[in-house]
């Protein structure tokens, strides 16, 4: 059976419902955490400091810090809100 005949199958065979469940319940058991972080007004580390705020949905803290999307010791607190 060639790769494109295995992939037509795949297809064929699947479970949209099952899939769109699935979504749901991730979704569902998804924590939002607020995350405060610093990051300077400037282009370098000498320019003036700033505190910021980012919430974001994640599963567990270390998802939360996965999905900040930054350099992780900008990183002053996590909380789970």
């Amino acid at each position: 059976m060639t790769m494109e005949a295995l992939k037509l199958e795949f297809w064929d065979s699947f479970n949209e419902e099952l899939y769109c469940n699935y979504l749901i319940q991730k979704d569902e058991r998804m924590n939002t955490y607020k995350i405060l972080y610093k990051y300077y007004k400037g282009s370098d580390t000498s320019a003036e400091m700033c505190h910021a705020i980012k919430y974001v949905q994640a599963d567990d803290r270390q998802e939360a810090i996965k999905a900040f999307g930054l350099w992780e010791k900008l990183i002053i607190s996590i909380k789970k809100v």
